[in-house]
């Protein structure tokens, strides 16, 4: 069960400074009061019965380390000169992503874009823009078009080559 996507991101960057910031907005997500999807778990981390996000198993203590937290919702990042850099997703199914990146993205880097192409060919793709997250739908469209027909002309030789003349070899 579940909906297959694929996903590629671009320029997914959480600069060094905001990581801390996305961290906690990450573990937020696991307060009771804001988990509203998916089935209900064992006891989480809190020590009451919770629920959890599609495809995310609810930690039992909040997360230390965002490489780790991001790991959880199936994507596969590190730390590099500008930030974390979350590379790619290693899921097959969609989730609850969505909420995950809307959380994050007042600390994703503004022109960071993920693409996804879902099992029925739909397609769209969440814009960054440094505070919020956006969502356009995309279409696939068949158009005509006339092949252009143009000469291609033929190129002129101006150098003479022993042997050879303008209009191919001698004959002697």
């Amino acid at each position: 069960m579940g909906y297959n996507v694929e996903m590629s991101l671009s320029n997914v960057v959480i600069p060094m400074e905001k990581i801390e910031g996305a961290l906690k907005a990450i573990n937020d997500l696991f307060k009771p009061e804001r988990l509203k999807r998916g089935g209900a778990d064992e006891l989480g981390w809190q020590g009451i019965q919770t629920r959890h996000y599609s495809w995310v198993n609810t930690p039992r203590e909040p997360f230390t380390d965002i490489v780790e937290a991001l790991a959880k919702w199936r994507y596969q990042a590190g730390i590099l000169g500008p930030g974390l850099i979350v590379e790619y997703f290693t899921g097959e199914k969609l989730g609850d992503d969505s909420i995950l990146w809307t959380a994050l993205a007042p600390f994703v880097r503004p022109g960071a874009e993920i693409t996804l192409r879902g099992e029925d060919n739909d397609a769209w793709k969440w814009f960054f823009d440094g505070k919020k997250l956006r969502e356009k739908v995309g279409r696939v469209v068949f158009e005509e078009f006339e092949p252009v027909k143009k000469e291609i002309p033929k190129p002129k030789s101006t150098v003479k080559r022993p042997g050879l003349g303008l209009d191919g070899p001698r004959r002697i």
